[in-house]
């Protein structure tokens, strides 16, 4: 089984297609977070200070992953592509007879690049946005590290997977071109998109099922924002320093209770004694 999955790498490793989809990943998975950051960077040193507490910036990290993703699906799908592109799967074939066992080694291959480019460029865009945000406390890019391991090690195995599925739909299709539209195409752009429009509660349970949400899935950072996340159960949206709000059940207001009665820390309504009430105008 070694030789056949070392077999399996020096394929790979001869395809120039698989340079080029690597060379996006890393490329893009980093190039686009780190201009973000400067863009962010340079619009808080050009903010007035009573501006800057409205200023929060989303992770910049999983922009880097969602490009990285669909060019580590285009590496999957070249890696068995090109085999059939060139004849090559005659000689894998006659060298390997039990397809079962050539499918496994190309999946370990696929699976171990995909899963270390993915790892090192969510790492490698992470760490230059903290060297570039610096001191500068924008919201939602100064969490900690700890805070940020489970969603930067769910970016890694999403790309992975994504590496996966190509392959599979590479060698479903037997050609790059359809299973380019089906998995970067349908599975990363369409699909999303479908899911966006349905009536609620069905988009978030579809789209939670979708290939680009599924980092947040496997981290736990998708339940944040939904009804029944952890920001809604504690009552709010999470605070600067990466910890959700204590939930205060005796502040909420409620609703059985009159209009004009006071409530403790909201904003006090006056009642006005009934003979001093205006009553209009007497004909």
């Amino acid at each position: 089984m070694l030789a056949i999955v070392l077999a399996e790498w020096i394929k790979v490793r001869s395809s120039r297609a698989t340079w080029w989809a690597l060379l996006g990943a890393i490329s893009g998975g980093i190039l686009v977070p780190v201009l973000l950051a400067w863009d962010a960077a340079r619009l808080w040193d050009h903010l007035a200070p009573t501006l800057r507490q409205h200023m929060s910036v989303t992770p910049l990290a999983p922009f880097g992953a969602w490009l990285a993703d669909r060019a580590l699906a285009v590496f999957g799908i070249h890696a068995i592509t090109a085999e059939h592109a060139t004849g090559l799967i005659r000689t894998s074939l006659t060298a390997v007879p039990h397809r079962p066992l050539l499918l496994a080694a190309k999946a370990a291959v696929a699976a171990a690049v995909s899963l270390l480019v993915g790892e090192a460029t969510a790492l490698s865009a992470f760490f230059l946005v903290r060297w570039i945000v610096g001191g500068r406390p924008i919201p939602f890019l100064t969490y900690p590290v700890s805070a940020e391991i489970p969603v930067l090690l769910s970016l890694g195995v999403g790309a992975m997977i994504f590496g996966l599925i190509g392959l599979g739909a590479g060698g479903l299709f037997r050609s790059a071109t359809p299973a380019i539209v089906v998995v970067v195409v349908g599975c990363g752009y369409v699909l999303p998109l479908v899911a966006l429009h349905l009536p609620a509660p069905w988009s978030a349970r579809v789209a939670s099922i979708l290939l680009p949400n599924l980092a947040g899935e496997l981290s736990g950072a998708a339940a944040v924002g939904r009804r029944d996340g952890p920001a809604a159960a504690s009552g709010g949206r999470p605070r600067r320093d990466g910890r959700l709000p204590r939930a205060r059940p005796g502040r909420r207001r409620r609703r059985d209770r009159p209009p004009g009665r006071r409530l403790k820390g909201v904003i006090h309504c006056a009642r006005v004694p009934a003979d001093r009430r205006w009553r209009g105008s007497s004909s």
